[in-house]
């Protein structure tokens, strides 16, 4: 369920990564969990893309290393 809208789905994800935050609680976690709340850069990118300036897009693809300068 937490896939249905990306949008929502990456913004969850990079909350609960905040709130979990702590290493203490990712060790408690599990890394089933882990892999689960990661989010990647092109999931951001296609996620908030149509939000950003286009000529900001490019920037930042190379900064995640998505990209070539």
């Amino acid at each position: 369920m937490l896939n249905a809208y990306k949008k929502v789905s990456v913004l969850t994800r990079l909350t609960l990564n905040a709130l979990l935050g702590s290493k203490d609680i990712k060790d408690q976690i599990g890394s089933q969990l882990k892999d689960e709340l990661s989010v990647n850069p092109e999931e951001l990118i296609n996620a908030f893309g149509y939000e950003m300036k286009d000529e900001f897009l490019p920037a930042l693809r190379v900064a995640f290393g998505d990209g070539k300068a």
